[in-house]
C-alpha cells in the first residue's frame, strides 16, 4: 500500500507547533531570569527532562503503542536535545 500523500495540517502542524514551543521557551527563560550558558543548559535540561520526557512517556502509555519503554527511549532524545539546542540559540541571540 503506498504512503499517504501528506495533508497540510501533516506539513504545517509540526511547525506551528515548533513555533509556540520556542516563544513559550523564551518567555520562561525571560521570566526565570537565565543569565548565563551554564543557566540555560541547566534549565534545557529540567525542562526536557522534567516536562518533555515524561510527556513522551505519557502520550506512549496507551493501547495504540505496544511498546511505551522503547517508543520513548527512541523518542525522547530528540525531544531533550531539541530543548537543549532551543534554551542555548535563543540565549545567544539575545
Amino acid at each position: 500500500m503506498p504512503a499517504a500523500k501528506p495533508d497540510m495540517l501533516t506539513i504545517l502542524g509540526p511547525f506551528v507547533c515548533n513555533i509556540v514551543m520556542i516563544v513559550t521557551t523564551a518567555a520562561i527563560m525571560r521570566m526565570t531570569g537565565v543569565v548565563s550558558l551554564a543557566d540555560v543548559l541547566s534549565f534545557g535540561l529540567v525542562i526536557g527532562v522534567g516536562y518533555l520526557l515524561a510527556m513522551c512517556m505519557t502520550i506512549a502509555i496507551n493501547p495504540n503503542f505496544p511498546r511505551p519503554f522503547y517508543y520513548t527511549m527512541v523518542s525522547a532524545p530528540y525531544f531533550l536535545v531539541s530543548m537543549l539546542v532551543t534554551s542555548a540559540v535563543l540565549f545567544l541571540l539575545q
